[in-house]
């Protein structure tokens, strides 16, 4: 079996998702309005003001870029595996998935998520996905190693060759050291690219050339602000009612004691949990059940998402307070939209 470097993408968009996940509308899973994967507007999402202007300072998501910047990580990589004295070829991922598999708009077969029909079909995508995934898995076979379909690492024959020890030491070269799990499960464990082997070091040189604009201090409290948005918006008189009436709602229909789409997916998580935990697969009977009980759950929660009108509430509200924000430190956004530009600029080369 071929093995395959881990590859580390540090793209500089993954370094604001924490926030624009923050800054995105909050739906009912199983239902409720849909959101865009570039952050632009549609149909059934328009992306607040706040939202906007982070999408402004990303543009549109370009494979060609991307591709270009991650080949300019990859020589890095191997510059820098050089001077740690191993070899390194640098890796071509342009042929795989257009790039970074970014789904074409219009290609995914079956129903969109926060549509029922999803709900009815897919519940939340949980326990029924690797139901989904078995019928729909191709009737023929994979093509065999050798064959032009199959991607093999170019470094897979040289890491293979290596002892067992030497190839710890070679992907510690190229990735740093690994948390433990103590490390993870502390919460305390934070990724260091001065940490993180050659793609660290590469990844920083090629997409945080001149410095991460999301680390300036000078951009600090602005942050914490933006970190607090979401939270201070939820706490709408309307939004508590909203919820309250979702709440009732999935009560009577047979699911009481729910404080969102959140926890109505947690029941289904819960379940798989205790297999998941201990390293078991869960049984198709139990996966079975379980999707069952999830689409009905997940419809329950389309219904009363519908009902209670709570997206387009906690919508209205978080708009309306991205607004607020917008208009108190509109000078300080707009310096920071700037400099998010530059960087992505300069990541280009």
């Amino acid at each position: 079996m071929t093995m395959r470097t881990t590859r580390r993408f540090a793209a500089p968009t993954a370094l604001a998702t924490g926030l624009v996940l923050v800054l995105a509308a909050c739906g009912g899973g199983g239902g409720g309005t849909a959101e865009p994967t570039d952050g632009g507007a549609t149909p059934e999402y328009t992306p607040g003001p706040l939202e906007a202007m982070f999408s402004e300072a990303y543009g549109e998501f370009d494979p060609a870029d991307a591709n270009a910047q991650q080949n300019r990580v990859e020589q890095l990589v191997a510059e820098c595996m050089a001077e740690e004295g191993w070899e390194y070829t640098p890796v071509d991922y342009s042929g795989m998935d257009d790039g970074f598999g970014v789904p074409v708009e219009g290609e995914t077969d079956g129903p969109q998520w926060g549509t029922e029909e999803f709900a009815k079909e897919m519940g939340y995508g949980i326990a029924t996905y690797s139901i989904s995934s078995e019928e729909t898995a191709p009737a023929e076979p994979l093509p065999a190693e050798g064959d032009e379909a199959v991607w093999e690492d170019p470094n897979g024959t040289y890491v293979e060759s290596l002892s067992e020890s030497a190839r710890e030491a070679y992907y510690e070269a190229l990735n740093g050291p690994q948390p433990t799990e103590e490390e993870i499960n502390s919460g305390e464990w934070e990724y260091d690219p001065a940490n993180a082997g050659c793609y660290g070091k590469a990844s920083e040189e090629v997409f945080n050339t001149g410095g991460n604009v999301w680390e300036d201090e000078k951009y600090k409290s602005l942050f914490d602000e933006m970190n607090l948005l979401y939270e201070t918006s939820q706490n709408d008189p309307k939004i508590t009612a909203a919820k309250a009436e979702w709440t009732a709602c999935m009560a009577d229909a047979g699911y009481p004691g729910l404080a969102d789409t959140m926890a109505a997916q947690e029941t289904i998580y819960t379940e798989l949990n205790q297999y998941w935990e201990s390293g078991e697969e869960p049984p198709a009977d139990v996966i079975s059940a379980l999707a069952e009980k999830e689409r009905a759950i997940a419809t329950a929660d389309f219904t009363c998402t519908e009902k209670s009108d709570v997206t387009k509430v906690q919508t209205e509200a978080q708009h309306a307070a991205e607004q607020d924000f917008v208009d108190a430190h509109r000078a300080e956004l707009e310096e920071l939209v700037a400099a998010l530009k530059a960087q992505q600029e300069a990541a280009k080369g």
